[in-house]
């Protein structure tokens, strides 16, 4: 897959026409393949090239595709805090080098001008480099959006997520973050705490909750430790849920997320902030209920010599609930559906990035999938495409379906698996006459793949037809040549398992 802003998979199986009354919105910032410094040569902020005004923008830090703006501010003491490089092995391309200032400054990255909902989806891609003291985090909530061009320096009315001041969540007018995740570095461990109020005092952290290892086993962080941060975030007044998608099983398990509150997963282990209770809540409430939640930022400081560094890439986003699953398709309907002897799959793209073609694939226990046809894709478009596919041969029972897309390079990936019952019973055994084209048709059920026999007589006892019929496993419609005078006749049709007997009028 190539290195661009890329639309990733809805993985969803019904249509979705709205989300909390805007246009289901999903994307995909990875910083592109230059490498460079970012940093001014004193504290100020640089942005993306999108807006047109080049007194601010930096060659070097690609512009997001759907309108937001990518932000750096560099605290006093941090030159040459942010570099485009592609060391390390996060993500691919270039990865953006971050060195945290010393406890005078604060240094941020920050994604702004998000067509933000309630409820949104944010992931990123992290590695700890080195550190033995420092402080970094992690925020979503609302910004203002309010920027001075002319010195990259936010205007009145700017918040900390766009602004030039520390990342105080002491500040008695409340910080507009619905999550502030904390990690302290100590000799080379990480320590991660997440924000439940605002602290008394800044520095205190007395507002934050230490994550309880013995809940998180599988969860530390290190020098050297690569991490896929994924969080779920819901600032809406009502409970809100999500779906995830096992890559191992493709088995899809949902997950609720509590009124103001937030999911976090690490490396596919979700973070546990209670016994039995994934919810982290903003129990200060700083942003009001159903507010837009429409930046993030990620920010370090305190750390002595600027020893402490790390990576960030593949910032990946949704402005609703969805599995994080990075694909270069938007999906927005995939559905199953019996139809008489057939199923029927209906799916919808809203964009396609470098997409080769669909894989259909069926299982009859949802575990052990094959591939039963495939569909070409349309490459990379913006256009609504439509596909459909008719399993002519479904299973008996129900079925299993999943959707492999796979891309030009190579790269692929599954949906979510949809379950449907085929209408027509196994022993059901039909003849339709066709005396126009001198045939009779045959639909019937094998439970395996054979040689079945067919006779038919009419209703003097006459043999009229005695043939040996190839069935395949499945659903089976088969015409057989048969010229016969109008009126009754009886057909006998015998397989490896029973015989079926059926009048039927040519």
């Amino acid at each position: 897959m190539k290195k661009q802003f890329q639309i990733f998979l809805i993985l969803v199986s019904i249509v979705v026409n709205s989300v909390y009354g805007q246009t289901p919105k999903s994307w995909k910032y990875d910083f592109g393949t230059a490498t460079g410094n970012l940093s001014p040569t004193s504290a100020a902020g640089v942005m993306s090239a999108n807006d047109g005004i080049s007194a601010h923008e930096h060659a070097l830090l690609p512009a997001p595709a759907d309108g937001q703006i990518a932000r750096v501010w560099t605290g006093n003491s941090n030159v040459s805090g942010y570099t485009l490089v592609n060391s390390a092995t996060i993500g691919s391309g270039s990865r953006l080098f971050f060195k945290a200032p010393a406890s005078t400054s604060t240094s941020k990255f920050s994604i702004l001008n998000i067509a933000g909902t309630s409820v949104i989806s944010v992931g990123f891609r992290l590695k700890f480099q080195a550190g033995t003291t420092g402080d970094y985090r992690f925020a979503i909530g609302g910004d203002a959006s309010t920027m001075d061009w002319s010195t990259a320096i936010p205007s009145s009315g700017a918040t900390q997520f766009s602004n030039n001041i520390n990342f105080n969540d002491a500040s008695t007018s409340g910080l507009p973050a619905i999550l502030l995740m904390h990690w302290n570095v100590a000799s080379s461990n990480y320590k991660l705490s997440i924000r439940e109020k605002r602290s008394t005092v800044s520095a205190s952290l007395d507002g934050f909750k230490e994550l309880d290892a013995t809940l998180n086993p599988g969860v530390s962080f290190a020098n050297g430790g690569e991490y896929y941060i994924q969080v779920y975030a819901n600032n809406s007044a009502t409970n809100a849920t999500y779906t995830k998608i096992n890559t191992t099983t493709h088995m899809g398990t949902t997950y609720t997320v509590a009124a103001r509150s937030s999911h976090i997963w690490v490396n596919g282990i979700q973070l546990i902030y209670s016994t039995g209770n994934a919810n982290f809540k903003d129990a200060d409430n700083n942003l009001a209920a159903d507010a837009a939640l429409n930046a993030f930022v990620f920010l370090g400081y305190n750390a002595t010599g600027n020893t402490a560094q790390a990576y960030l890439d593949d910032f990946t986003y949704a402005n609703y609930m969805a599995d994080l699953i990075a694909l270069p398709i938007q999906l927005s309907a995939f559905n199953v559906f019996p139809q008489n002897n057939s199923i029927k799959l209906n799916w919808t793209t809203e964009t396609e990035t470098n997409n080769s073609h669909f894989e259909l694939l069926r299982s009859n226990n949802g575990i052990s999938f094959s591939s039963i046809g495939t569909i070409k894709g349309n490459g990379t478009t913006s256009a609504t495409q439509r596909y459909t596919y008719v399993d002519y041969k479904p299973l008996s029972g129900t079925s299993y379906y999943q959707l492999k897309q796979v891309d030009f390079d190579g790269n692929s990936s599954l949906s979510k698996m949809l379950a449907v019952k085929s209408l027509e019973d196994q022993t059901l055994f039909k003849v339709v006459a066709k005396p126009a084209q001198q045939a009779i048709e045959l639909t019937f059920y094998a439970n395996d793949h054979g040689v079945s026999s067919l006779k038919i007589i009419d209703v003097n006892g006459k043999k009229m037809l005695d043939k040996s019929i190839a069935v395949s496993k499945g659903h089976n419609r088969i015409n057989v040549p048969a010229n016969f005078q109008k009126g009754l006749y009886v057909a006998n049709f015998k397989t490896a398992n029973a015989i079926t007997t059926v009048k039927f009028m040519y």
